[in-house]
Order: structure tokens, then sequence, then C-alpha cells
């Protein structure tokens, strides 16, 4: 039922927007009580939370496997992973537009979660680094992780806030990768 109501909000969002998202029409889309609701969620700025971990879950996922395919190179596995990021992000845009920007007004950040999420990427990251140049941890590979994790988010977030074409966002992405494996070392 907890996986229905989180479907339920997310076409609610998109069909009705942030500012009209309410738990009666999340219930009512979900075909559940609003008491049945409670039971998992207290409010709608608990669905809020859970809709965006949901998101930054599978992409953390989805940043892990790429990160750790060894059928590519370390270049283009940092390739890869910029496009999925940029497309996934431009993709959202397109798909929920203002509602994304709408959705803030709910989500109130939980520092906390947002350090977590920060820290396994991050992690994941360094990690990645050092294999791929062949090194421990230090401060230049944490410096390379966070070059990489700061880079991303930016352009990404140009990506989707920009009109941008698939292929605009996959040659940004490209970019963005084959500057930050030269910066890195990366073969």
């Amino acid at each position: 039922m907890r996986e229905d109501i989180l479907a339920a909000s997310l076409r609610v969002f998109q069909d009705e927007g942030a500012l009209r998202f309410t738990t009666g029409r999340v219930a009512e889309a979900a075909g559940v009580s609003v008491g049945s609701l409670y039971q998992y969620f207290p409010n709608k700025h608990a669905l809020a939370h859970a809709l965006h971990e949901q998101a930054v879950q599978g992409m953390l996922a989805e940043a892990h496997r790429l990160l750790a395919d060894e059928t590519l190179s370390h270049r283009m596995r940092l390739r890869v992973l910029a496009r999925t990021f940029f497309r996934s992000e431009a993709e959202e845009m397109a798909a929920m537009g203002a509602v994304l920007r709408d959705a803030e007004l709910l989500l109130h950040n939980d520092p906390a979660a947002g350090r977590r999420y920060q820290e396994e990427i991050l992690t994941a990251l360094e990690r990645y680094v050092c294999e791929g140049c062949g090194t421990g941890p230090s401060e230049r590979t944490r410096r390379c992780a966070r070059l990489i994790a700061l880079t991303l988010e930016g352009v990404g977030k140009s990506a989707a806030e920009g009109d941008w074409g698939a292929d605009d966002v996959d040659q940004y992405a490209d970019a963005c990768a084959d500057m930050l494996a030269g910066y890195i070392g990366l073969a």
C-alpha cells in the first residue's frame, strides 16, 4: 500500500502541482482512505520527503552500479554517469516543470539525510578515483570526488532548467566527464 500511495502522490504532483497537493487528493488517487494514508505518512510533507528520498536512492543505486562497471574504462564510466544524471535531471524537469520548483515549498531539507546521501556518493566517487588513479585515499582524491559531484550537480541542474535538447545534454555530459577525467588523470 505504501508504494501505491507514493505512486499516487507522484501523479497528484504531476497533474495538480505542489500547491494543490493534499493528503485528501493523494488518498483519493491511491484509492484509500485518508486514515489509511496517515498510517504510512503523517502529513503531506512526509509524502514529499518520501518521494524525494525514493528518487535520490534510485539515482544513488544507479551511480554505484555505473561506477563499478568494470566492462568500461574509468573515463567511460564517468561519461555514462554524467549522461545518466543529466538525462534524469532534464527528463524530470520536462515531465514536471514548475511542479518541481513548487515542491520546494513542501520539502524542508532534512540536513541529516542530505549529509548522509552526500557522504555516500562522495565515498563512492573517492573509491572510484582511487581505483582509476591506482592510489589510496588522500586529500587529493577527496577533492577530486567532491569536484566530480559539484560539477555534475551544477551543470546537470543547468541542463534541467535550460531548454536543452537530448544531443546538447549528452554533449555537455561528455564534455564535463572528459574535463574531469583529464584533471583527475583517468584513462
